[in-house]
């Protein structure tokens, strides 16, 4: 019985030795306002930053100072460098402008050619399908279920546009 209540006690000195306290300081004046500053800061004031931030991350997730974990969460997923925006407030009817401008260039382009080469191509007519269909049978095209299969009752090549 005194194993098993020093085992107990032992167990319990050392899961309270194992969480560590907060050692550091928050970095709230650098910290407070991150958002804002990070941009215009040092490349050593920022590894300042993050050494100090990587520091707090190694203690308990649930003592860390919300300030701080907004700054982490900034450094790793915030809007600057490459994940800036790349609009900018008020473009959106440039962007718009634009886009109308591309997609009337190609309908105008699409309609310039309709004109240049009329409506319709030469494989659509009637007579070239036929012949499609003759050309299909003499060389004996798909002869298990198509066109020179025995007792085929489709329409072949012949399209009804």
């Amino acid at each position: 019985m005194n194993r098993l209540i020093a085992s107990r006690i032992s167990r319990v000195a050392f899961t309270k030795a194992a969480v560590r306290p907060m050692t550091t300081a928050s970095a709230a004046p650098v910290i407070s306002q991150i958002e804002n500053s990070w941009v215009n800061m040092a490349e050593q004031e920022k590894a300042s930053v993050v050494a100090k931030l990587e520091t707090v991350m190694k203690n308990d997730w649930t003592a860390v100072d919300l300030s701080d974990k907004r700054a982490i969460y900034y450094i790793d997923y915030g809007n600057y460098a490459t994940r800036a925006p790349t609009s900018k407030k008020g473009d959106g009817l440039k962007i718009l402008a634009g886009t109308s401008l591309i997609i009337g260039a190609s309908i105008f382009t699409s309609y310039m050619i309709h004109l240049a080469f009329g409506s319709r191509p030469v494989t659509m007519t009637k007579e070239w399908q036929e012949e499609s269909n003759k050309y299909a049978i003499e060389q004996n095209q798909n002869p298990i279920s198509g066109i020179s299969s025995k007792g085929y009752q489709g329409s072949g090549h012949i399209s009804n546009l």
